[in-house]
């Protein structure tokens, strides 16, 4: 397969090391009309033999687990670790979502909360207001796992564009994330932030910049991408000036506050 040598390959250059990969599990999902295959490989660092300690290519990661049912998102008495409630997380993670193997939610954050207040724990299934858009999988909790290091992308049902007139084309809601194995596999956690890059985007869906967490990444993209698309139009006008990302993002923080 064209990945196993490419994997080889990057081995050799960066960790100075060979490996061997075997096929763990193979699995296909049928789709309409297309058929998408998945493949699970085991990687295996292979000892040198010079004498010479090779360079890791993995650390074990630490065990994350979390009792997501309770009203506590962490219950420790170690010292050095606190509580968290849930309505917390919720402010901190908006667009977050809580789920079981059945994929009935267990709890969300609290935009989804505003978005959809008929939705009820452990009634509601994830399906009911979320459409899967990438990877092209049934949305189940056996395809979740198979998929788990992808990035999953999400429609939010029922929410379109309510500023342009009727006639236009409906913008949804987009929702790009990972996927997290929390109590020991028996639910899973969606962190997710809105997919967009525009301000113009933001103006279609009716969000804001106060929708998004200080901490998310995509308020500095929506800015800088503002800075360079005025800078263009600029050039286009006959003006230019040199791009300084500092100044961008002032500029466009300036630019954006009505939008707060």
């Amino acid at each position: 397969m064209h990945v196993t040598g490419v994997v080889r390959e990057v081995a050799r250059r960066i960790y100075e090391t060979e490996v061997i990969m075997k096929v763990q599990e193979r699995k296909q999902e049928h789709l309409d009309a297309f058929v998408t295959e998945h493949v699970v490989f085991v990687i295996s660092q292979v000892e040198t033999g010079n004498g010479q300690p090779a360079k890791a290519i993995s650390s074990k990661p630490e065990q994350f687990d979390a009792n997501v049912v309770s009203k506590k998102i962490y219950d420790s008495s170690q010292r050095g670790v606190f509580d968290i409630s849930s309505d917390d997380f919720s402010i901190a993670f908006p667009y977050h979502i809580c789920f079981d193997k059945d994929l009935f939610v267990e709890h969300f954050g609290h935009y989804i909360r505003n978005a959809y207040p008929m939705a009820i724990r452990q009634e509601t299934r994830v399906s009911d207001i979320l459409e899967l858009v990438h990877p092209e999988v049934p949305l189940s909790y056996e395809s979740i796992l198979a998929f788990k290091n992808s990035l999953f992308v999400f429609k939010m049902r029922g929410i379109g564009d309510i500023v342009h007139q009727k006639d236009e084309e409906m913008k949804p809601i987009l929702l790009k994330g990972s996927m997290i194995l929390i109590g020991g596999g028996n639910y899973i956690l969606y962190i997710s932030s809105v997919y967009v890059t525009t301000v113009r985007e933001l103006i279609e869906r009716n969000l804001h910049i106060s929708d998004m967490q200080r901490h998310d990444g995509t308020r500095d993209l929506i800015m800088l991408n503002q800075s360079r698309m005025s800078q263009v139009e600029l050039k286009v006008l006959g003006w230019s000036f040199p791009f300084d990302k500092t100044h961008a993002f002032e500029n466009c923080k300036i630019m954006l506050i009505r939008f707060c």
